[in-house]
């Protein structure tokens, strides 16, 4: 998917939204509305539908302008993240505060090689997924020699920006998290 924009301040742009960062929002947080489960939106069905949400748009091409000019600094694409509160509640998050849990209820999580956190036990199916109203929308940005500015869609998640995934998450975060799979609120 390829969508001309206008940034504020009137520079062209072009959002990029590749088929396989398309089938990973859809497989992992497009799920259909009515799935109760972390991670997944309940407002949109598709990842075009999603990110025609005007007050997604607009927050995202607001920041894409604000990180201009640290784009212009860097000699390779420059990663970006941000979340922001959406007027309604958006679906589940996959995570939530660490002290919200006891040590009882959690158990390792290694993702890769670079990071590792902790999660909910999948049978505590009593600790459900928090609803939440937050988006994380995270891209890179760069210099397109054919329209000015690209910028490319990586994946867009309910819940709040946990940041890079390396490290310790949840020292570093201190959340913890939900599986793909856990029940939502």
């Amino acid at each position: 998917m390829e969508l001309p924009v206008t940034l504020p301040g009137g520079q062209s742009a072009l959002l990029l939204l590749p088929t396989k960062n398309i089938q990973r929002i859809r497989h992992g947080h497009c799920r259909g509305r009515t799935l109760q489960l972390a991670g997944n939106f309940s407002r949109w069905d598709s990842p075009a539908q999603l990110l025609l949400d005007p007050s997604l748009m607009e927050e995202l091409l607001g920041d894409v302008a604000e990180s201009l000019p640290d784009a212009e600094l860097s000699a390779r694409p420059l990663r970006c993240s941000f979340d922001f509160e959406h007027e309604e509640v958006v679906g589940w998050a996959t995570t939530a505060p660490l002290s919200d849990y006891r040590d009882s209820d959690l158990e390792d999580i290694i993702y890769n090689s670079r990071c590792r956190g902790l999660q909910v036990k999948p049978e505590r199916l009593n600790l459900l997924a928090p609803r939440t109203r937050l988006i994380t929308v995270v891209y890179s940005l760069g210099f397109c020699n054919r329209n000015g500015w690209a910028f490319t869609v990586i994946t867009i998640y309910p819940g709040p920006d946990i940041g890079d995934r390396e490290g310790d998450i949840t020292a570093r975060e201190e959340c913890v998290f939900f599986g793909a799979n856990h029940p939502g609120a």
